[in-house]
């Protein structure tokens, strides 16, 4: 007989692991406490993956950049391109 609407009264779905058998049902302090390290482990795999972008971006922008300023006078580029 189903419930009425309205009534507070639900029905717990029954899961099944591979094998077929009944597992236990969850509770909501369970589904709430998964849920909060779900978004946990998410954020921080986020920060970690960002900050790694940013690391590998600016070792590589360092160490392929030339250096913008030579010591030395301005007349060096030509006399080098003479050679």
């Amino acid at each position: 007989m189903p419930f009425a609407e309205g009534s507070g009264a639900s029905t717990v779905p029954e899961n099944f692991d591979a094998f077929g058998e009944v597992l236990p049902a969850r509770g909501v302090k369970d589904a709430e406490a998964s849920r909060m390290s779900s978004v946990v482990l998410r954020r921080t795999g986020q920060m970690i993956f960002w900050a790694l972008v940013v690391a590998i971006v600016s070792a590589r922008v360092f160490y392929f950049t030339g250096p913008v300023f030579q010591s030395g006078n301005a007349q060096t580029p030509k006399t080098e391109a003479a050679r």
